[in-house]
């Protein structure tokens, strides 16, 4: 019966070493692979504190498209003390390149560029009170094709 207990003993012994040994092993598996060209996505997305209090981001819905873009659409800009008043909010396309935050509208052709969004927003708007304020003074002549353009969508979109 002693030989048996020993027997017993030892399988025990040899399982235990084997779910340790298990246990400690990990599966090594290859490094995700890079995508040789990245993709750019825009995603709807929606914040919540989850039951720790923390604040999580989940992803709504993913748009795919070279055409998609993040936007700006101000109803008015405000620069200094001046307000200009829009008939309809002015679509601007927002990007981040090299950590700037940039809004343009090519229309118009205005670029704002700032460390942060806000100060994209006040560099846009003061290159919006220039070109209207700019633009006002000038004589037709002395206006190229894509001047006159952006000058008539000024006339169009500001409310005097």
């Amino acid at each position: 019966m002693e030989t048996l207990k020993k027997i017993i003993s030892i399988d025990m012994e040899k399982k235990q070493k084997i779910e340790v040994k298990e246990k400690l092993l990990a599966d090594i598996k290859e490094p995700a692979k890079e995508l040789e060209e990245p993709q750019t996505f825009y995603a709807k997305m929606k914040s919540f504190k989850d039951s720790s209090g923390k604040i999580r981001n989940k992803t709504i819905k993913q748009i795919h498209s070279e055409d998609a873009s993040l936007a700006f659409s101000p109803k008015d800009i405000k620069y200094e003390d001046r307000v200009f008043k829009l008939h309809t909010p002015l679509h601007c396309k927002v990007d981040i390149e090299d950590g700037y935050y940039v809004i343009q509208n090519d229309q118009l052709g205005i670029v704002g560029t700032g460390d942060t969004f806000e100060g994209a927003i006040e560099s846009f708007s003061e290159e919006f009170d220039f070109i209207v304020n700019h633009y006002r003074k000038l004589d037709e002549n002395q206006m190229s094709p894509r001047i006159k353009r952006a000058k008539d969508i000024l006339q169009i979109i500001l409310i005097d």
